[in-house]
């Protein structure tokens, strides 16, 4: 618990009150960028997903892994109605070869023929100035791996959608802390810029078919790569809330089956941490007698208070509202839902997107 709540100590001093929304200045035809996509069965998604990306005028490759529904033909339709300057700069690719996110934006990243590969997911939504902030700050600083801020598109207040975003926006804001302590921990392809030739030469770990982000920063660290962290208001992508229980608990079985193949002391320190702060509360709850239960009490009020200041900051950061009740209700059920994803792991193949 200590050392849980000390990294939310280190991230709340880190982390400015705002992010910057300073107006990206670039201007050129050349992009050092290649945007990829990944997409598998993505057909409810793909026309947003064209019609965000063909204002942009970095080239986008995007790459259909095995599909069995209309993404292809909704993504055909879809650039057919865009005019032809910007139908001109996306190229479309099958991946004939193995299943999988990780193949399938490998492939993306050997089509590319710029130095910086930035990716997103299918489900995503930005705006113009996503791709100029990148591009400016690739210019400017020249990073190896640059990480990049993901809020959730609002889709209501409802409860299971409050429990979806609080959960999120926590892993937002401790991949931000993080990379803030001058310590990456977490990376998320839903918006992820690179260098083509570190993931071209970085051990893939093809036996997880699952993105490639939390390795390529495991290795990137490893070799001591420049992995900034760019927080800027300009840069942030905006991601789907999971529409059922269902499809939240296949999401997180999927990253913590990934999970089992990080070897980066880092990231399992962090992950143990909030393990543990997760089921202590619990833990003390079931085993001490009623006259100590005051001691659960201060344990659980002390963990959600400095949850609670963190998820406020990320109010700021992504516009999302953070109330106290539903901060509450979150971390009362954390630990039942920890426990249900872990049985919901058992069950997830490494083969699985």
């Amino acid at each position: 618990m200590i050392t849980y709540l000390s990294y939310i100590q280190i991230w709340l001093r880190l982390l400015p009150p705002q992010m910057a929304t300073d107006e990206a200045r670039f201007v050129s035809v050349n992009s050092p960028i290649t945007i990829g996509v990944a997409l598998h069965n993505e057909q409810q998604c793909a026309r947003s997903l064209v019609l965000s990306l063909a204002p942009l005028y970095s080239s986008k490759i995007l790459v259909l892994d095995h599909c069995t529904d209309s993404t292809e033909e909704v993504i055909a339709d879809t650039l057919a109605s865009v005019p032809f300057t910007q139908q001109a700069l996306f190229t479309i690719i099958k991946n004939e070869g193995e299943q999988g996110k990780k193949h399938a934006q490998r492939l993306m990243v050997e089509k590319a023929n710029t130095p910086y590969c930035l990716v997103t997911d299918a489900d995503c939504l930005a705006s113009p100035e996503w791709e100029l902030s990148v591009i400016e700050y690739i210019i400017n600083n020249n990073p190896d791996l640059l990480l990049l801020p993901v809020g959730v598109v609002n889709t209501g207040y409802n409860l299971n959608k409050k429990i979806f975003a609080l959960d999120f926006l926590s892993l937002q804001m401790a991949t931000i802390g993080c990379a803030l302590a001058n310590n990456p921990t977490m990376a998320n392809g839903a918006n992820l810029c690179f260098r083509r030739d570190l993931y071209l030469s970085h051990d893939a770990n093809t036996n997880y078919a699952s993105g490639d982000d939390m390795f390529l920063l495991a290795e990137a660290k490893q070799q001591k790569k420049n992995i900034p962290y760019l927080l800027s208001q300009n840069a942030v992508v905006l991601t789907t809330l999971p529409k059922s229980w269902i499809a939240f608990f296949r999401q997180h079985a999927r990253w913590l089956r990934k999970g089992t193949g990080y070897k980066d002391k880092d990231i399992v320190r962090l992950g143990w941490a909030t393990f543990s702060a997760t089921y202590l509360w619990p833990l003390l709850l079931f085993s001490l007698p009623s006259c100590l239960q005051w001691i659960t009490l201060i344990v659980f009020t002390i963990k959600t208070s400095y949850e609670y200041l963190l998820l406020k900051r990320a109010e700021k950061y992504f516009n999302y509202h953070i109330s106290i009740p539903s901060t509450l209700l979150f971390a009362l059920l954390y630990p039942l839902i920890t426990t249900i994803i872990i049985i919901f792991t058992l069950f997830k193949s490494k083969k699985s997107w």
